[in-house]
C-alpha cells in the first residue's frame, strides 16, 4: 500500500543527505533470535569516540543537517554510559532537528530517561515484544523482563517533555488484545507499531527465525534505489562509514569502501559523497545490478521520492507481483 500511494505521489525531491546515524556503541545486553549481533566477529568497541562525533555534526550541518539517529546496526544506544553527552553535543547545533535512539529498553531507568530527555533526545523506540515474559525470554533471549516492565511503568509517570515514545513490537502474535501494559501505554499518548515479519539478514538469522515460529520478511525485487542509499551515512563505532545502516554491520561491504568517503575522511565533505560518489551505487539499482550485499536483502524498502514515473511504475509491477505471489505460497 505504501507503494501504491508512493507510486502517484507527485514530489520528486534531489536532497540527498536528510538523516545521520552515529553508533555510540557495538555491545548489547540481550540477545535477540532475530539479530546478527550473535553473528558479529571483528573487533569489539565499546564506544564512539567524541572528536570523530564532532567532525561527522559539523560535516552533515555543513551539508543542510536534519536528523540524528543513535541506534547502532547491532547493540544497545544505551551501553554507553556517555549516551547523554553524545546527545548534548547533537543538540548544540541548530540545523539538527531530531535525535532519536532504538532501545530494548533494558537500561532505560527512569533516572536514564530524565537524563536523555534533558540533553535533548526527541525520540525513543523501545523494541519488545508482546508483554509476556515466556515469549520475551524466548525471543529476546534474557531475563531481564520484570526490569522492562518495571521501566516501562516507570516512564508512564513521568513528564515526557516532547520526547516522543513507541512501543515496538515483534511478535509472531497478529492480534496484541487488550493487555492492560499496552492500554496504559495508548492512554499516555505513546504510539504503538508491530512487526510480524522480521528481516533473515541474508539467511544468517534464518534457522532462528524458523525455530521461534518467526515469519521471514519477504524478498522483493530492487530496482529504484533503497531509501537508506537515499537520506545519509552510517557511523560505526570503529570509526568507519557505510552507506548501509541495516547489515553492513562491520563495514566490510563495498557500501563502506573507502574511496566513497575519501572526501569526508579527508576534509569532512558530505556533500561530495552524497551528491557525486554515491550516484554510481544508486545507478546500479536502476541498471539491475544492485550491490552484492544488496541483493539478499529483505530489509529493502524502494525510495519513491526521487523516482520517475518510468521507474515507479517499474518497481511497483514487480512489488504487486510479488505480492500476489507471496498471498498464493501463504494459501498453499
Amino acid at each position: 500500500m505504501k507503494d501504491l500511494i508512493g507510486l502517484f505521489d507527485p514530489r520528486v525531491t534531489t536532497i540527498k543527505l536528510l538523516h545521520l546515524d552515529i553508533e555510540p556503541t557495538n555491545i548489547c545486553n540481550a540477545n535477540c533470535v532475530f539479530c546478527a549481533y550473535q553473528y558479529q566477529s571483528g573487533p569489539t568497541y565499546k564506544t564512539v569516540n567524541f572528536d570523530f562525533v564532532k567532525k561527522l555534526l559539523d560535516a552533515f550541518c555543513e551539508a543542510g543537517g536534519g536528523d540524528i539517529g543513535l541506534t547502532p546496526i547491532v547493540g544497545d544506544p544505551l551501553v554507553n554510559k556517555d549516551l547523554e553527552t553524545i546527545v548534548s553535543i547533537c543538540r548544540k547545533y541548530n540545523k539538527i532537528k531530531n535525535i532519536g535512539i532504538t532501545t530494548n529498553g533494558i537500561l532505560l531507568t527512569k533516572e536514564r530517561f530524565i537524563a536523555l530527555r534533558d540533553a535533548g533526545l526527541t525520540n525513543i523506540n523501545i523494541s519488545m515484544t508482546f508483554p509476556e515474559k515466556s515469549e520475551y525470554e524466548k525471543i529476546y533471549r534474557n531475563n531481564s523482563f520484570d526490569k522492562l516492565i518495571k521501566n516501562i511503568e516507570d516512564l508512564l509517570e513521568v513528564d515526557c517533555k516532547g520526547v516522543e515514545i513507541c512501543l515496538a513490537i515483534r511478535t509472531p502474535r497478529l492480534f496484541l488484545g487488550t493487555n492492560s501494559l499496552l492500554k496504559k501505554v495508548k492512554s499516555a499518548g505513546w504510539k504503538i507499531t508491530r512487526n510480524i515479519f522480521f528481516d533473515d539478514w541474508s539467511g544468517q538469522v534464518a534457522n532462528g527465525l524458523i525455530e521461534n515460529d518467526l515469519l521471514k520478511r519477504p524478498k522483493r525485487s530492487k530496482h529504484i534505489p533503497c531509501s537508506i542509499l537515499q537520506s545519509g551515512p552510517h557511523a560505526l563505532v570503529s570509526g568507519k562509514i557505510t552507506a548501509c545502516g541495516c547489515r553492513d554491520l562491520e563495514g566490510k561491504s563495498e557500501l563502506s569502501d573507502e574511496n566513497i568517503f575519501k572526501p569526508f575522511y579527508d576534509s569532512g565533505n558530505l556533500q561530495a559523497v552524497y551528491y557525486e560518489n554515491m550516484e554510481v551505487l544508486r545507478r546500479r539499482f536502476l541498471n539491475n545490478n544492485p550491490p552484492e550485499i544488496c541483493r539478499n536483502c529483505h530489509h529493502y524498502t524502494p525510495d519513491f521520492r526521487f523516482a520517475n514515473m518510468k521507474d515507479r511504475i517499474i518497481q511497483i509491477t514487480f512489488d504487486i507481483r510479488e505480492a500476489l505471489q507471496f498471498i498464493l505460497n501463504i494459501k498453499s
